[in-house]
């Protein structure tokens, strides 16, 4: 035997119908009680209950009666198994998070508690622009990259004419340097530094 667990949620009704005719999943006919209501995440969900349900919980069918559309219930439930019986339904305040009104609702429906909304942070955010100082930084560290890689084109330029001469890291530097003034419209005894101010 499946082992009974007791739930409580909050419901908003919809619309409740007493001794409506019904029919089960096979199609046999009954009476009972159809009950539309939004659920926890706003869904529309309908549940019903066979008269029978009542002989054995009177107050349950007083508690449907005096509901009305619009309003919230705690719903007391327990299931068994595949099946969910509610033991009651308790009128309650409008849930808080549930004051706003309903999206495409052409009025608000009564009974829903005061909406305040947040204030909105006061943090601000970075912004992801780069300043002038690190756009000029950013352009030297391009130039400085580019100019390393014609001083070594020029190294290789001068072993492929037959030019044996060895080059160090000493020598690709200072011809990079030499790129780096010219680009920079410096004069070649100066060294760029990052904090050259370059046109936009």
């Amino acid at each position: 035997m499946a082992a009974e667990e007791t739930r409580e949620f909050i419901i908003q009704i919809v619309s409740v119908e007493l001794d409506k005719a019904l029919k089960n999943q096979k199609g046999t006919a009954y009476t009972g009680a159809e009950v539309i209501y939004k659920d926890e995440e706003s869904k529309v969900v309908t549940k019903v209950m066979h008269n029978n349900t009542f002989k054995f919980n009177n107050d349950l069918l007083e508690q449907l009666k005096a509901v009305k559309p619009g309003q919230f219930a705690k719903v007391v439930a327990v299931k068994a198994g595949q099946f969910v019986n509610w033991q009651s339904v308790e009128i309650v305040d409008a849930p808080v998070q549930e004051a706003k009104e309903v999206a495409g609702s052409q009025h608000s429906a009564k009974g829903y508690a005061e909406f305040k909304p947040e204030t909105p942070s006061k943090t601000q955010v970075r912004s992801n622009y780069e300043t002038p100082e690190e756009r000029a930084a950013r352009q030297v560290m391009i130039v400085r990259q580019s100019s390393l890689t014609a001083a070594l084109k020029l190294a290789e330029l001068g072993l492929s004419t037959g030019n044996q001469a060895f080059f160090t890291e000493e020598d690709i530097i200072t011809s990079a340097k030499v790129f780096e003034a010219y680009v920079l419209g410096m004069g070649a005894s100066e060294e760029a530094t990052t904090t050259v101010n370059l046109p936009d």
